[in-house]
């Protein structure tokens, strides 16, 4: 009985017990084991994105565990109510860091004689702050604009980058969950990527802008629709043939709301020829006129491929 007795007290202090609990975690994360690492919280915050909670995000090298983590003390244990905290420390981006873990026992016990103990919320909301892109990658796994804010994480630290995106490229960054200050705030939380456009991406929108031009080149009115480029004329004119002089020069960048614009900063020209009919005699005479005009628009990734899209003309 005594043999009995003292085998589950050696379980209840290994597994079952609040200091455990808190062990259990950190290795769990150390073993990049999510599921595990789930099984032993009690979730608190019902509006952060759990999508950083999954398997693929901690086997990804992307994402780095709390390291050389120690059980430092119990801070506070009422076995009558079932509550507990304690404190853990441990290393992470080159500085060591502590978390006061508060923990609550399960009414129900496991094979008749163990309550397990779970920490109470156990992650962290990270955010991300990426203008003009669609989607990141956090720790390999790909994130949507829309749920940029509010991600709930494991303790630990995340890679932030673009990938494969054919418009924007950013050096990558890295954002920490589990690192708090003195009133339990989180610290270092939010990621800002910075992108600038690519070098090959200009080359393309440049094509994209005069591929839109020389379609407007083509027209045979003196105003041609949805250009930006247009003449008048109150009499009737015959044989319009337009032509770029001078292709404007234009610029890339974000607006306020993160798109991305175009925008120009050197006025091209454009100069239409043609004959105007005399309203009285019929008789022709040559019509030539030249017009400053600039290019403005958006620019967005459709389907893997640079759109551009020419803002409406008046």
């Amino acid at each position: 009985m005594a043999t009995l007795s003292g085998g589950l007290r050696f379980v209840e202090r290994t597994f079952f017990e609040p200091e455990s609990a808190v062990s259990l975690f950190f290795e769990a994360l150390n073993d990049r084991d999510a599921a595990t690492a789930g099984s032993l919280l009690l979730p608190t915050r019902s509006s952060d994105n759990p999508v950083l909670l999954h398997r693929d995000v901690l086997r990804s090298q992307g994402y780095t565990p709390p390291a050389d983590v120690r059980v430092e003390e119990t801070m506070a244990l009422d076995l009558e109510a079932g509550t507990a905290t304690i404190t853990a420390s441990f290393s992470l981006g080159g500085s060591r860091h502590s978390l006061d873990l508060k923990l609550r026992r399960d009414e129900q016990k496991i094979a008749g004689f163990f309550h397990r103990w779970r920490i109470v919320g156990g992650t962290y909301p990270v955010d991300i702050h990426a203008s003009g892109v669609d989607s990141v990658r956090v720790a390999g796994v790909a994130i949507e604009r829309d749920s940029f804010n509010n991600l709930g994480a494991f303790p630990g630290k995340y890679e932030i980058s673009l990938a494969g995106d054919p418009l924007w490229e950013a050096p990558p960054v890295a954002v920490y969950a589990g690192i708090v200050d003195s009133w339990g705030y989180s610290r270092d939380s939010e990621a800002v990527l910075e992108p600038n456009i690519k070098s090959s991406a200009i080359d393309t929108i440049s094509d994209r802008i005069r591929s839109y031009l020389d379609r407007c080149v083509r027209a045979t009115e003196i105003a041609p629709e949805g250009c930006p480029f247009s003449a008048t004329s109150y009499l009737e004119t015959r044989n319009v043939r337009w032509q770029i002089a001078k292709y404007p020069e234009w610029k890339v960048q974000l607006n306020y709301s993160g798109e991305a614009v175009v925008t120009t900063i050197g006025d091209g020209q454009a100069v239409v020829s043609g004959q105007t009919v005399s309203s009285f005699s019929n008789e022709t005479s040559p019509f030539q006129y030249t017009d400053t005009f600039a290019v403005s628009g958006t620019v967005a990734v459709s389907n893997g491929a640079i759109v551009f899209t020419p803002h409406d003309t008046f």
